[in-house]
């Protein structure tokens, strides 16, 4: 009777660290997403609005970014409802944390492999939208300015293959790529940002991409061994009580 109650307390306490862990990368998760969607490292303030491959790069990268912010808080539920099962040792608690863990299990495999398969693809598609920001958009758009300015700015580079990405366009080399405003036989200038933008945003774009595949493959690293664990309690508990009633019955 001690030995079966002692194994129960036992996964009850390691059902409520694990659970713990997995509210943690829950809030990393939605952190993380949040930092993507509005840290403001790129295009802040812009719309998907323009030819197809601006509206598909943009849209991706939000629409990735909310299913993300989404999955955090989502695994932050489910770490309560987990430590709520274990504390309370509710089969109707666990058995819908199991149900609820084993389906987003299966939707984070989907979408890390998802990501992964197209990550190139996505990089490439955020480096063609800033391409087409400096060549056809900065002009006319004051956002536009502020969201180029900026990526030129942090990423010390200038354009998007290059400074000549702006007067072959007929426009001025902005101040952001690290001169004062010229449109031809601008002055030689170690400040003078050579690099373009666009390999630049993809790279990281990408990055971010093995990150985001990574810390995913941790929380359904965690998820399987909790989803052990709950089984596990499960049983532990109908033993214990299938003790205690053949005890109540003598």
């Amino acid at each position: 009777m001690g030995g079966k109650e002692g194994c129960v307390m036992c996964l009850r306490c390691l059902m409520v660290f694990f659970n713990t862990l997995l509210w943690l990368a829950g809030v990393a998760m939605l952190g993380f997403g949040l930092w993507l969607r509005y840290g403001q490292q790129f295009f802040p303030n812009l719309s998907p609005s323009g030819d197809e491959d601006a509206v598909s790069a943009v849209s991706a990268y939000n629409i990735g970014t909310y299913a993300l912010m989404a999955a955090g808080a989502v695994i932050m539920a489910i770490g309560i409802l987990g430590c709520c099962g274990a504390v309370k040792e509710s089969f109707c608690l666990l058995g819908l944390y199991f149900v609820i863990l084993f389906l987003l299990f299966g939707l984070e495999v989907g979408a890390s492999a998802w990501i992964y398969i197209n990550r190139a693809e996505l990089g490439n598609k955020v480096g063609n939208y800033f391409e087409w920001l400096v060549t056809e958009k900065y002009d006319e758009d004051k956002a536009t300015q502020v969201a180029v300015d900026y990526t030129q700015s942090s990423l010390e580079c200038c354009g998007a293959n290059g400074h000549q990405d702006w007067l072959e366009s007929g426009q001025t080399i902005p101040v952001s790529c690290g001169v004062v405003n010229c449109t031809s036989d601008c002055p030689e200038d170690e400040t003078l940002f050579d690099e373009g933008c666009k390999a630049k945003v993809s790279s990281i774009i990408q990055g971010n991409i093995f990150t985001l595949v990574g810390v995913c493959i941790s929380v359904a690293v965690a998820q399987i061994l909790v989803m052990i664990l709950a089984v596990c309690l499960c049983r532990a508990i109908r033993q214990a009580d299938l003790e205690y009633d053949k005890c109540g019955t003598v």
